[in-house]
């Protein structure tokens, strides 16, 4: 195989390769396309059964029968689930028409019918137990404070009395070294003056 040969196939699985890595990528693209539009024919087709459903549920499509009833099925599941979430937040329900009450009304704005008592919901009590609970920690942190101070103030008194004896004792150790130098130099200044001789008076 001459020099040529050889860069005419090099070139060739070049070009190979880069058709290769084109066509992945084009695939990739038209399958991300294709569950585009899956995606969207799924929602469009719901919204049609869903308004065909609405418009007459009591009366089923011929051969739809067991479909429409579990559709109606799972919209009495979420009305009920719907309906417990929002007791376990506190909200009343009007016992005769089933509309949620405003919080404080004492009657139904619907019916007028009497509401029961809203009871605290888990919502309210965790608010209230979180409010008690930081409450209690800054009365814990506020007397913690107050001892660290009087340990503070006092280890501080304490201190200063140290420091006190100490800087006394200190001085007095000074004042005695002080005066010892001073008496050693007035003896060495004493050892070198001469003797004092007597003069001997005759007396007349």
């Amino acid at each position: 195989m001459g020099l040529s040969d050889f860069g005419s196939k090099i070139v060739r699985i070049g070009q190979d390769t880069k058709n290769g890595v084109q066509k992945m990528s084009d695939s990739v693209t038209i399958n991300n396309k294709i569950q585009a539009e899956k995606k969207s024919l799924t929602r469009l087709l719901a919204m049609i059964g869903e308004h065909v459903y609405k418009q007459d549920p009591d009366h089923p499509i011929p051969g739809m029968e067991d479909e429409y009833a579990a559709v109606k099925v799972a919209y009495g599941n979420l009305e009920k689930y719907k309906q417990q979430l929002n007791q376990i937040k506190g909200i009343v329900y009007c016992p005769k028409c089933g509309k949620p009450a405003a919080e404080g009304d004492k009657f139904c704005a619907k019916c007028g019918t009497k509401l029961p008592a809203a009871e605290t919901g888990t919502a309210g009590k965790v608010v209230s137990d979180v409010k008690e609970a930081g409450e209690e920690a800054g009365k814990i942190a506020s007397e913690a404070a107050d001892k660290t101070g009087e340990f503070l103030g006092g280890a501080a008194a304490g201190t200063k009395n140290i420091f006190s004896r100490f800087s006394d004792r200190a001085g007095s150790l000074m004042h005695r070294r002080k005066a010892a130098k001073e008496a050693a130099a007035d003896s060495q200044e004493l050892e070198g003056m001469p003797p004092v001789k007597e003069e001997n008076k005759q007396e007349p």
